[in-house]
């Protein structure tokens, strides 16, 4: 295999940045250097750095994996005209922080979550034969927006991602929302709610071949089980007809992160409601595999 030039390599991490906004360097080499060292990942970064395509700044990690210090890298107005030019992606698709955010955001650190779990799901699903990591699209890339029939204006859901699984012959969609604990739990009311409508309006057909699963991924296990309770209360609330097709149609469940980064195949979800065995991550077909996720493909390359 020819060697890669070392700009081809720099792309790709401007078009992991465009895709999933904040990433520290070690998720960066988890997604694109997979057969590099670290440090060819962190010398790349700093490059980028230096030409000011990217932002940089350090985050003071606590939780999961913390302790020490870790850089995190974000897309710069520079770096998206590079990567606008080198793509040929409208710089309007190119999302970026025209200033350097700070390790204090509320937003950048909900992002480096969904990207924990992006990388954790990721890795299980390249180890895992028969498993494609098929579509994994981020904020802000993820809203939907439907017209309900015989309204005048639209609705729309947010997740923080959309996830599609390839599983042999099958496909496991996911809404992801994730819950830092930052938020109190009745706006996760509001976000069934809103999916819950979402469904009924019976227009999401003609975006995806099935509902996708809503997962919540929350701070702990305490938290996503009171998550998945909520969910049942909010159910419980809709009138007769429509509270038969959500019990019999929309799935939602909960899991800690720590259980998802640990075994993203074999997370314990706590279920709300639905058909299928909550204690099943959306890999039910047993194990699964991987060329990688497609991490270009559906935002709009």
């Amino acid at each position: 295999m020819p060697a890669q030039h070392p700009f081809a390599r720099q792309l790709q991490v401007l078009r992991v940045l465009r895709l999933h906004r904040y990433l520290s360097v070690e998720q960066i080499a988890a997604l694109v250097f997979t057969t590099s060292s670290r440090r060819a990942c962190q010398a790349c970064c700093t490059k980028l750095h230096r030409k000011g395509y990217v932002h940089r700044f350090e985050l003071t990690r606590g939780g999961l994996g913390g302790g020490r210090s870790s850089y995190i890298y974000a897309l710069a107005p520079a770096g998206a005209q590079v990567l606008s030019q080198a793509a040929d992606i409208p710089i309007v698709d190119i999302p970026v922080d025209p200033d350097a955010p700070t390790a204090k955001s509320v937003f950048v650190h909900h992002q480096l979550a969904a990207n924990r779990c992006l990388v954790a799901v990721w890795q299980a699903s390249r180890q895992s034969p028969g498993t494609h990591v098929h579509q994994w699209t981020s904020d802000p890339f993820s809203r939907v927006r439907y017209l309900p029939r015989g309204a005048k204006l639209q609705r729309s859901v947010h997740p923080d991602a959309i996830v599609m699984l390839q599983v042999h012959d099958r496909e496991h969609w996911a809404f992801l929302e994730i819950d830092r604990g930052t938020q109190p739990l009745k706006r996760y009311a509001a976000k069934v709610r809103r999916y819950a409508r979402f469904w009924l309006s019976k227009t999401w057909p003609s975006v995806y071949p099935m509902f996708p699963a809503l997962r919540v991924v929350s701070i702990t296990a305490t938290r996503a089980a009171a998550i998945a309770e909520l969910a049942t209360d909010v159910i419980d609330q809709f009138d007769q007809l429509p509270y038969e097709r959500l019990r019999n149609g929309m799935y939602v469940a909960a899991t800690s992160e720590a259980e998802l980064v640990a075994d993203p195949f074999g997370a314990i979800w706590r279920p709300a409601y639905g058909p299928r065995d909550a204690r099943h991550a959306w890999c039910v077909d047993g194990p699964s595999a991987s060329a990688g996720p497609s991490l270009g493909a559906s935002a709009g390359d």
